[in-house]
């Protein structure tokens, strides 16, 4: 497997290993791969020599060239073959971008994120007979029912989650403070 640590290469930075990371777990291993072959070979190049030296089937580097496409990973350029008339593509890591599809991953996560802060600050109270159902009600529908359970009318017990907001909390600010620092520094280059 090819890997920034080999061959002599310099180590990647921790953004690229960030990139990485989100290839695999959306993509896979192979994509992985396929993706990483093509920034060590750092040009243009059909799909066949990208097949060659990733030691893959063609038509699976392909497959996979297609979708890395589809999310701005990849680019391609295609050029006519003057004897057969068929498009030979050209393909290549869209390296200019990445740096943004970080960021749109970055958000993508702190809004989830701050979906379940928001959830866990708001639904406090849990029914202490129907436990296996795990159904919390916020504090205005717990008072609506007298702080009793809807369907079996036992009492409405506080949740424990001080820890898990705080630790929301936490990680929703330090995600935060990493996608506006990542946007200074994309956006604020030049100035």
């Amino acid at each position: 497997m090819v890997s920034g640590k080999n061959m002599g290469e310099k180590p990647r930075s921790a953004s690229m290993e960030a990139i990485m990371g989100i290839i695999k777990n959306t993509f896979g291993e192979t994509s992985k791969l396929v993706f990483e072959t093509l920034l060590k070979i750092g040009r243009e190049v059909q799909d066949e020599d990208l097949a060659m030296h990733a030691g893959l089937h063609v038509s699976e580097v392909r497959r996979i060239l297609y979708k890395l496409s589809e999310h701005g990973f990849v680019t391609s350029r295609r050029v006519r073959d003057r004897e057969t008339g068929y498009y030979i593509y050209f393909w290549r890591a869209n390296t200019e971008y990445l740096p943004q599809i970080l960021i749109s991953r970055k958000k993508t996560v702190l809004n989830k994120l701050m979906e379940r802060l928001k959830y866990e600050e708001t639904y406090i109270f849990q029914c202490s007979s129907c436990s296996s159902e795990k159904e919390r009600f916020s504090f205005d529908d717990a008072m609506i029912n007298d702080f009793k359970c809807p369907r079996c009318g036992a009492q409405l017990e506080p949740v424990n989650n001080a820890v898990t907001v705080k630790s929301l909390r936490e990680l929703v600010e330090r995600l935060r403070r990493s996608v506006e620092a990542d946007e200074k520094r994309l956006y604020n280059r030049g100035s």
